[in-house]
């Protein structure tokens, strides 16, 4: 990173926190209603729509069996956290060869396998029952998923055998269309220029059909809104959209309209709410837009001069993302509360959880620093008088009915 743009950033960024509120205690501290929350997340079942960790984990060789002062996620951080149950998400870029497309994401897959292999607190879950086994007996579930549809390479086969090695949800898109199915982001340019199909080809709705047949679960996060209806055309089982927020509060394409919510909740589906701050609040996208253009500038050079190392490049390209995720300001837990609190008002207490996509964003809201911190999500519904039924719903029964529901058990 040149000098100049560090001066640049770390002005703008002083500028943001000098001005902002969001990094601020809230006030009004209730200890025993904070106690009370702890005590909760140990005893509900807890389970989270996506998480990124895989990444880091190929790229970076984070060990996950220790309790790290980095990233988002590691087995000591989610048991004293609570949480039990977690879909892991494989990504692989777009941008790299589609040769590369398959066989990286079955590293990714068997990353998670090897930790399962070498650690008994880690079992890869096949369903629901797996999640409640794994719980009783002081585990983590880990699901393994899909985010980004394009791995499969537009063959049912692929699909299948991602299936057999474990993978329980696959994200049909990411910000990339791909041969089948619409994405949700307006700029393709960037992604390899599919056109719209408005939604779903003949083939898309192949897709559904056989995950529903195999029992996979259909994530809607990333789709476009065509997508988005022509799959609650077909799919006849319930559906997630497994790391996003509200487009009512936070007007940005990932983020799901009312009617898309309502729609959710007829299907008998799941949203899961993003803690990403530029996904929870308006004004963040406003202020911090400027050091995202510095951003792109920055991973603009390093394509360039990496141009000839693709895996120098990425390696770069993380050291920086993981750079700015350390300066950029917070949003105030109250943020993340409102998209929980209108989520359910739209679609009801029985189709809203957790979706952090953890160790995927640059910046989640004041006091929630990593899996640990589930205890302030409990402690904000707690304050704006959700029961602890309502609270159970939301912290992991509802993805626990929903994967009974897609997967069959």
């Amino acid at each position: 990173m040149k000098r100049s743009f560090q001066l640049l950033l770390l002005t703008a960024i002083s500028a943001l926190l000098a001005s902002s509120t969001w990094a601020q205690e809230e006030e009004g501290f209730d200890e025993e209603l904070f106690q009370w929350a702890a005590s909760l997340v140990q005893r509900a079942v807890v389970i989270d729509g996506h998480c990124d960790t895989v990444s880091p984990m190929v790229r970076n060789d984070y060990d996950i069996t220790v309790r790290n002062d980095r990233n988002h996620i590691d087995i000591p951080r989610m048991m004293e956290g609570g949480m039990n149950g977690q879909f892991f998400a494989s990504y692989v870029s777009p941008g790299r060869d589609r040769i590369e497309w398959v066989p990286d994401t079955l590293r990714m897959i068997d990353a998670l396998h090897q930790v399962a292999a070498k650690d008994d607190r880690f079992v890869i879950a096949s369903g629901a029952e797996d999640i409640l086994k794994a719980k009783m007996e002081g585990k983590v579930a880990c699901l393994p998923a899909i985010e980004g549809g394009h791995v499969i390479l537009a063959d049912l086969g692929i699909l299948r055998m991602y299936h057999r090695l474990g993978v329980r949800y696959v994200t049909l898109t990411w910000n990339n269309s791909n041969e089948w199915a619409d994405a949700s982001d307006p700029d393709q340019s960037n992604y390899g220029n599919f056109p719209s199909r408005g939604g779903l080809t003949e083939f898309g709705k192949d897709v559904i059909r056989e995950m529903n047949h195999l029992g996979m679960i259909i994530d809607l996060s990333h789709s476009h809104e065509d997508t988005f209806w022509d799959v609650m055309e077909v799919s006849t089982k319930p559906v997630i959209a497994s790391h996003s927020c509200c487009w009512a509060l936070t007007p940005v394409h990932r983020n799901l309209k009312d009617e898309q919510l309502k729609a959710l909740a007829e299907n008998g589906g799941v949203v899961g709410i993003n803690y990403f701050a530029g996904f929870l609040s308006k004004d963040y996208n406003k202020k911090i837009r400027p050091v995202y253009q510095e951003m792109r500038a920055q991973m603009a050079e390093l394509r360039e001069k990496y141009k000839d190392d693709r895996e120098a490049m990425e390696r770069e390209q993380f050291k920086l993302y993981h750079e700015l995720r350390e300066k950029l300001p917070r949003v105030p837990l109250s943020d993340l509360i409102d998209h929980f609190d209108h989520a359910v008002k739209v679609a009801g207490i029985d189709h809203v959880g957790l979706g952090s996509d953890f160790d995927g964003i640059s910046s989640s809201p004041a006091k929630l620093d990593d899996v640990s911190d589930i205890v302030w999500i409990v402690y904000g519904l707690k304050r704006r008088d959700y029961s602890e039924e309502d609270i159970r719903k939301i912290l992991g029964e509802n993805f626990l009915r929903v994967i009974r529901a897609a997967v069959g058990h």
